[in-house]
């Protein structure tokens, strides 16, 4: 199934009530909203291209900016915001995303207003 959206589109390859696995291709300037999730962790792998993350730093009480590259991972605990973009002009960033908790699904998503 690809569910397409103004960032990109993804496509989920796996899916149980508290496991997803899904292949996520981010566009050359696309960038994802601010979010969160109350009922899952993420796990992301870079497979193609590269990426910005802007991430929470609980510990700091400040937002981080993280380039992934191909072959890094990163990991997304429950109620951490976070928000990827793709600032290359020509080429997609690919990911691979697991996630794991009590409910995996498309409503677990608090955006940032």
């Amino acid at each position: 199934m690809t569910v397409h959206k103004i960032w990109g589109y993804y496509n989920v390859m796996y899916d149980t009530p508290d496991t997803k696995v899904k292949e996520i291709t981010l566009d050359p300037r696309g960038m994802m909203s601010m979010q969160r999730h109350k009922n899952r962790n993420e796990y992301w792998i870079v497979v193609e291209g590269s990426c910005t993350l802007d991430t929470e730093m609980k510990e700091f009480n400040m937002m981080d900016t993280i380039i992934l590259k191909k072959h890094d991972t990163f990991t997304i605990n429950k109620n951490e915001w976070h928000r990827l973009a793709n600032p290359s002009g020509d080429i997609p960033c690919k990911l691979i995303e697991i996630q794991y908790g009590e409910v995996c699904d498309e409503d677990d998503i608090e955006v940032l207003k």
